[in-house]
């Protein structure tokens, strides 16, 4: 397979896997893999519960992935700056309707490409899925690739579990990819919330109950998905 990120990317996921996540004890369990096309351009989606999920996704999603990764990151400097931009991240400024992120996404996605991007722009405090941005739906509609969802639970324990040095059961379920069907090519800002609406809804269908938080329903906006089998 052609290495289509930065070195230390490759590094890092290498590490992780083979020495500190069995050394810090997280036991890590897949379910789901053979839903992650291995080529082409995708869009892995997921809740976003710890600093750990971009590379337990990288680590463990069996694509190379290129990140969104929060602007604070890369303004700090320094080693945050290092990591993040040599593991192949880019800068997004939440809330901010970032123009020039949405472009390089895009980019991303038309060189064939799989882009990570957590809807919720944030952690989530709770556990329970919080409320989703809405550029996902419009990078999915813009490019027409597929979607994977992904769940995450129980790296949320990590940082308490690892002081104490327990174990942490960590589980990712990786759902079908999917299309979003849209009744019109530049959807208004209604029809890109009911969009975002479905992106969270079949995240949440990869959680158990417990995290999906107010997506407990996951079929009211299933008619603006296309299941790709």
């Amino acid at each position: 397979m052609t290495r289509t990120l930065p070195p230390f990317y490759y590094f890092a996921n290498s590490v992780l896997r083979q020495i500190l996540f069995p050394l810090m004890r997280v036991q890590v369990t897949v379910k789901g893999q053979e839903n992650v096309p291995r080529e082409g351009a995708l869009i892995l989606v997921s809740n976003h519960l710890s600093l750990v999920d971009p590379p337990l996704l990288g680590t463990f999603i069996p694509r190379d992935l290129v990140m969104m990764s929060k602007a604070e990151n890369f303004d700090r400097g320094g080693l945050s700056r290092w990591v993040t931009s040599n593991y192949g991240a880019f800068p997004i400024r939440r809330g901010a309707g970032d123009v020039g992120a949405i472009r390089h996404a895009m980019k991303v996605l038309k060189q064939g490409q799989a882009l990570y991007i957590a809807p919720e722009g944030t952690r989530s405090i709770t556990g329970y899925l919080r409320e989703p941005q809405e550029g996902v739906a419009l990078l999915a509609v813009r490019s027409n690739v597929p979607i994977v969802p992904v769940g995450i639970s129980g790296i949320e324990h990590f940082h308490k579990r690892v002081k104490r040095w327990q174990a942490t059961p960590v589980h990712l379920s990786i759902g079908l990819p999917f299309r979003l069907r849209s009744p019109e090519p530049r959807p208004d800002r209604a029809m890109l919330e009911a969009l975002s609406e479905a992106v969270m809804q079949r995240i949440a269908a990869e959680l158990p109950l417990e995290y999906r938080g107010r997506f407990q329903e996951t079929n009211e906006a299933q008619h603006l998905v296309e299941l790709l089998a």
